[in-house]
């Protein structure tokens, strides 16, 4: 046993929150004790919330599960991206990354589960909000095995305009691209640049309340 389950009282006797797999083995092995944590867990609220926690930080979780596992304590514990971030030790920026691998096709997101392709694969794939080539690029990845970088260039290359907008349009300057790339970067989401004679105009996704909270305590500091 290289870590005791984690239990709590409950009606006079004790309820696991954590360590099934751990139990059941004890369990064939015919022992009659095990070491436990035990918890004072007063509402099921929180056993609830301290399930999906424990359950969360299983070293062999895919991302796909991990992003559920986030989910679920927004939606059945009424928490923030802010108070689910903290709960589980990360940054709001990755819990939020995660969160979005759910607007990915299903079929994208049992393949990831599947481990079919990476989380830094799904990540790419956010780079386009279309279903369609969504699931193109990602044949592509499973049929010619594409490394993350290759998705990301595939991608680009989908948003590209076709030839004939192209010719009306001044080809875009590679500042621009580099300023959109940084942005993208540390704010966690996509940006577009829109650049005109005198300034320009800079646009920021979103994906809820709590994330555009997140980007305006970035923008704040």
């Amino acid at each position: 046993m290289v870590q005791p389950v984690t239990v709590r009282p409950y009606e006079g006797k004790y309820q696991l929150v954590a360590g099934e797999r751990r139990l059941r083995a004890v369990q064939l092995l015919g022992l009659e004790e095990l070491p436990a944590y035990v918890l004072n867990i007063d509402n099921d609220e929180d056993m609830m919330e301290l399930s999906i926690i424990e359950n969360i930080h299983r070293e062999n979780l895919n991302p796909i599960d991990i992003a559920n596992g986030y989910k679920r304590l927004i939606d059945e514990c009424d928490l923030t991206q802010e108070q689910v971030a903290r709960k589980v030790g990360k940054d709001r920026a990755t819990v939020t990354n995660f969160l979005r691998l759910l607007k990915l096709p299903k079929r994208i997101q049992k393949s990831a589960q599947n481990g079919d392709i990476s989380m830094g694969h799904a990540r790419a794939l956010l780079g386009t909000d279309n279903a369609e080539t969504q699931l193109d690029i990602w044949n592509k990845i499973i049929k010619q095995n594409l490394s993350v970088r290759q998705v990301e260039k595939a991608v680009r290359s989908a948003q590209k305009p076709d030839d004939r907008k192209a010719k009306l349009e001044k080809p875009r300057s590679p500042y621009i691209e580099d300023a959109e790339n940084r942005l993208q970067m540390q704010l966690a989401t996509k940006v577009k640049l829109k650049p005109k004679t005198k300034g320009g105009v800079i646009e920021i996704e979103y994906y809820g309340d709590d994330d555009l909270e997140r980007l305006l305590s970035i923008m704040h500091e």
